[in-house]
């Protein structure tokens, strides 16, 4: 086991993962059974439930990572009392996330322009397309998927400050309940007082709500709170986390019923902020870290500690499967049978976590051939000092 690593942390990095690639898996399918009425009356409403629940059972995947940021900077910044070295840190995490989401923002943004715009006009020029790809790497418009990076790496940069005060204020309850009532307060405004109102301004915001770590903070705070501690918790879940399925499932049929009568609550949003929502996504968090501790021992978890391990990879590269599998399960009439997009998801998955595995198992073979030869040639030279 590595030293400091937490197995039920990967576990749930995991399990979020697969369910947010679920999200965009289902998420066309599901929109066009939802405003197509001869699509929905071919394939019945049966199929289209099916797309609503595994939509609906998602939801705490996206928080899940928040929560998850907060925790695991908690564990290894906030128990320390040694000096915090805010360069390194920042070194450390921008160079593991940012990097990489600019070399794929670059990737994705460059395709947008070129394949799916047509291109930058001539008369533009080079400094037009630079602009683009600056906007797109601000704000996480390269592609759909893009935004949630951008949240982290905002909290990135706030979070020294909230790991100093977890340092100072070591009350837990007061940090939960903080980030319950947080959470709870910026759903409600977000359901019942914000709208679009045809100001252009406005709306661009509104529409990129979802991308400002403000939105977010409760879900952060929470997991910060728990990570500083965890090893006090951790028995604790471990004894009383499987009886949080009884709630958890209480909010998932919750969260369906919610979806068929939103006109009749009048809701202008359901979504991830909702109130509904976060205490579903509360009460599964120590539910799936039971799961985790339960099955740290079996076969399974090589496996799911594996999918963590690449679970960023994953996550950037699977729109490049879907947006080139899915045009092509139309020709079989298959978009939108679910099994079909179940074997789907799991291709989103299994190719780039194939990739990944196949590079990282290369760069390997690389490494210890160089060692090898640096070996040799010092043996040499050791040998023939002359």
């Amino acid at each position: 086991m590595r030293t400091g690593f937490i197995c039920e942390a990967a576990w749930l990095r995991a399990i979020a993962c697969l369910n947010v690639i679920v999200i965009h898996v289902i998420a066309k399918p599901l929109y066009d059974l939802n405003h197509d009425m001869n699509l929905l009356n071919l394939y019945g409403a049966f199929t289209q439930h099916q797309y609503l629940v595994s939509f609906e059972f998602t939801r705490f995947a996206v928080p899940s990572f928040i929560f998850l940021t907060g925790f695991t900077l908690a564990w290894k910044y906030a128990r320390s009392q040694d000096r915090f070295d805010f360069g390194s840190y920042i070194r450390h995490r921008f160079m593991i996330v940012f990097v990489p989401y600019a070399l794929w923002s670059l990737l994705y943004s460059t395709y947008s322009v070129f394949y799916v715009e047509s291109g930058i006009p001539a008369q533009a020029g080079l400094l037009a397309l630079v602009v683009r790809y600056g906007h797109d790497l601000l704000i996480g418009d390269a592609l759909y998927h893009m935004y949630f990076v951008v949240i982290t790496l905002q909290f990135y940069l706030i979070a020294p400050l909230f790991i100093l005060l977890a340092k100072r204020y070591v009350n837990t309850p007061a940090w939960l309940v903080f980030g319950l009532v947080y959470q709870v307060a910026v759903g409600l405004i977000y359901a019942y007082y914000l709208s679009p109102t045809g100001h252009p301004f406005w709306d661009a915001v509104y529409l990129r709500l979802d991308r400002n770590s403000l939105m977010w903070v409760g879900y952060f705070v929470i997991g910060l709170a728990v990570g500083r501690d965890y090893e006090r918790i951790r028995e604790w879940v471990r004894r009383f986390g499987g009886y949080f399925s009884i709630p958890w499932l209480l909010l998932f049929y919750t969260l369906i019923w919610e979806f068929y009568h939103a006109a009749d609550l009048g809701y202008y949003n359901l979504g991830v902020v909702s109130t509904s929502n976060i205490l579903y996504t509360l009460f599964f968090l120590p539910l799936i870290f039971w799961v985790g501790i339960k099955l740290s021992t079996t076969r399974a978890n090589p496996v799911m500690l594996n999918l963590s391990d690449h679970s960023y990879g994953i996550f950037l590269a699977h729109p490049i499967i879907i947006g080139y599998l899915q045009p092509r399960f139309l020709w079989v009439d298959n978009l939108y049978n679910f099994g079909a997009t179940m074997l789907l998801f799991a291709l989103s998955i299994a190719i780039p976590w194939g990739f990944l595995l196949g590079y990282g198992r290369l760069s390997s073979r690389r490494r210890r051939g160089t060692a090898s030869q640096t070996e040799a040639a010092e043996s040499r030279s050791f040998q023939n000092p002359g």
